[in-house]
Order: C-alpha cells, then structure tokens, then sequence
C-alpha cells in the first residue's frame, strides 16, 4: 500500500484536514504521495507531524513560525520520553521542505552552530565513520553529550582544563535518577564514550571515562522481598474452601507462608512425603538434596 492508498483510508489523516493545521496537512500529505512513500512511513510521518505541531503551538509560538530551530527543539524534547527512530529528522526535513515550496513558511536561515554544537557534530561523524553506529544511535549519543557539555562545560573548549573526576561524577549522580535504571545505565555509556574521545583527540589531558560510575540494574529488583502478614492473610481469605481446588490452592499457599519452601519445591510434594504421625515433611531440595521439616499447626 503506497501514501495514495493509505491517505484514502486513514482516520488520521481525516483528523488532521478537518483540523487547525489542515492546510499544512495538505501539503505534507501531497508531498508524501509524489514521492511514492508506504503505508508505514505515511503514517510515522503524519503522527510525528501532528505531535510536532500540537508541541510548537503548545508553546506559544504560530504554525507559520515553524523552522528548523524548532524541529531540533521538538526532537530533543522528543528523544527524552520516546525512543528516537532514524527517519524523524528526514521526516520533517520533508515537511519543512514541502511548506516552503508552497510558500507556507519563510525561508530557511543560516544556522549559527554554537561551540558546543560544533564539538558534538564532529563527536557524531566519528561515531559514525569510525566506530560504525546506526544513525538513530548516534543522534541518541550527540543528545546526551550535549547535554553533559553544556552542564560541566559552560564555557566550551576552554572550560575542559577544568573537568576532574569530581564534576564527572557529581553530574551523574544528578542525572542518574532522571529516569529508568535503563536509562541511567545508557546516560553513563554516553558520557563514558564522549569522555574517551574527548581524551583521544587531545581536548582533555586526563583519561576521565574510568571515573564514570555505573549504574546496576538487577534483575527482579522491583519486586518485594516479601509481603506483610495482613496481606498473606487477604490472599488465604480469597482461597474458596468449600471446593477441592480452593483447599489444595490454601494448603499450598500455608506451605509458602509457614515453611518458607520454594514454589518448585511445593511442586515436587506429594503424600507419601508427609509423615502425619510424626508431623514431619520431607522437602526435595536443589541438588537432590533432602531435608525433614516439622509440620505448624495454626
């Protein structure tokens, strides 16, 4: 299904040129169909469109005002909550492309790198030439590392002389809880990475990236180590045990609570097991290991 097809169809589309910004949905949407985009690409194109849109005029400014200053601001804001994906940028490159051939939007400026930009560019071209990442991976890292630049680099090449382990690691240790421990742990990739580059192209005269600290995600760690009584309790309560599966699901769950077994050793249970006149049970533990517990009463 090409960009034809798919406008013919989609809901989304019929949203946007009934809506505030249907002249430029026009536009973009006959700009994608000469080219003969798919399905797939149409629709990214047109929901990054409206997020776009609704970001910019959220933020005050007019639907005419769009530029490629605003794009980067979206995109950065962007990348923060949502995954980046390696046709965004090209994207809406296109739609600004398309307004201005209709005369939508003004002509494009000359863009004014700041220092800290210009560092961060070349960063990317060597990511990419030398050390082969993906474009969305890239742009990823050049986000960060701006970030990072910006913060403990103010001034730009000539507040490098200043960078010691300390403001490395009081940085992450700001930064860290931003978001996920995912995201933590990808935060000190980037700035371990910048850091050795900034290192191997002479900016900075100390190897810095070993002070990174890292982050550790264990696995599971979200979860309780253990519940409190009052909530053992309204888990036996909801056992049926007027029918048999509700009382083998209660003497199972007695069996956690009480013995503290494991769920697979309350799987390899059986009757021949339970001793009743001694009131003792015979656990099947890892490694074939055994060993007799007493049975509680109450």
């Amino acid at each position: 299904m090409n960009a034809t097809d798919y406008l013919n169809r989609s809901a989304l589309y019929r949203k946007l040129v009934y809506g505030p910004y249907r002249e430029f949905a026009g536009v973009y949407a006959a700009k994608m169909s000469n080219e003969g985009l798919g399905r797939h690409c149409t629709w990214r194109s047109l929901s990054l469109f409206r997020d776009l849109m609704d970001w910019h005029v959220g933020n005050g400014h007019a639907p005419q005002d769009l530029s490629e200053v605003h794009v980067d601001r979206f995109l950065e804001h962007r990348f923060k909550h949502w995954k980046p994906d390696s046709g965004d940028r090209s994207a809406l490159r296109r739609l600004l492309l398309a307004l201005r051939e209709k005369g939508l939007i003004p002509a494009a400026l000359p863009i004014l790198r700041s220092e800290h930009e210009k560092i961060v560019d070349v960063f990317g071209q060597y990511l990419s030439t030398e050390r082969g990442l993906a474009a969305a991976t890239m742009g990823s890292h050049k986000l960060l590392s701006l970030r990072f630049l910006r913060e403990v680099c103010p001034l730009g090449v000539d507040g490098f002389a200043a960078l010691t382990p300390q403001t490395v690691i009081g940085y992450v240790e700001r930064h860290a809880l931003d978001g996920s421990a995912d995201s933590g742990k990808a935060m000190c990739g980037v700035v371990r990475a910048f850091l050795r580059y900034l290192h191997l192209k002479g900016f900075i005269s100390m190897p810095l990236a070993g002070c990174v600290p890292s982050i550790r995600r264990w696995r599971l760690a979200g979860l309780p180590t253990f519940l409190p009584p009052e909530k053992v309790q309204k888990v036996l309560d909801a056992c049926d045990r007027t029918t048999a599966m509700g009382r083998r699901d209660y003497a199972v769950l007695m069996i956690l609570a009480k013995l503290g077994l494991r769920a697979s050793e309350v799987s390899n249970l059986n009757l021949d097991d339970i001793d009743w006149q001694s009131g003792t049970i015979l656990v099947h533990g890892k490694g074939r290991r055994q060993a007799t517990m007493p049975l509680r009463h109450g």
